[in-house]
């Protein structure tokens, strides 16, 4: 006999989808997701304040070892493994599974690595032609504590220890990053002093 309700019953509906549209500028706020059925896609619009809404998977997908990844205040989170699983640790404090951050902080955006703009034979691309993207390629070096790097804009940013990580502090603002964050934003970096025997400082 095929299920059936019946007029006044209180249930509980739990659906997973993709999010297709968001209207927050309205009280209450909407959220469409696009469910897969049998015979295609069904999008179910709930009002946001009676609905129990739980982040599962990125936009982005799911982070990969060496991405930084951005949360809704801004803050950067760097993927990085932790026993048998990808975490995402902060500049400060210690190392959180993914889901958690997701969950917590979400909507997560992939910051690093980025895509660019190819140009053809060095002169941008015409409008009629279609862009190539690419997803850019930095390889980082062995980092030591001491160490300065010099960006593309001058600055100098110091290689320093957080939470058992090493990081850029730049010496102008204070601000930490991760080395792969800093190459991609202000590239490219040029190591300006040397804490290695021999090296240049």
């Amino acid at each position: 006999m095929p299920e059936h309700y019946r007029t006044d019953e209180l249930v509980r509906v739990i659906v997973e989808g993709r999010v297709t549209h968001f209207v927050a500028d309205e009280a209450p706020g909407e959220l469409t997701v696009a469910l897969q059925t049998a015979t295609g896609l069904y999008d179910v619009t709930v009002p946001t304040d009676v609905a129990t809404i739980e982040r599962l998977v990125p936009a982005d997908g799911v982070p990969r070892l060496g991405e930084i990844w951005r949360d809704r205040y801004g803050c950067d989170w760097f993927a990085r493994r932790d026993a048998n699983t990808v975490a995402l640790q902060a500049a400060t404090g210690p190392a959180e599974p993914w889901v958690h951050v997701n969950q917590t902080c979400g909507p997560l955006t992939k910051v690093y690595p980025v895509s660019v703009i190819v140009l053809d034979g060095g002169q941008p691309v015409e409008p009629e032609q279609p862009a190539v993207e690419v997803a850019a390629d930095v390889e980082t070096p062995e980092l030591r504590v001491g160490d300065r790097w010099r960006d593309r804009e001058s600055c100098v940013w110091r290689v320093v220890e957080t939470y058992g990580q090493l990081m850029l502090a730049c010496d102008y603002t204070g601000e930490q990053q991760w080395w792969e964050g800093v190459s991609a934003g202000y590239g490219p970096l040029e190591r300006v002093t040397d804490t290695t025997p021999g090296g240049e400082g």
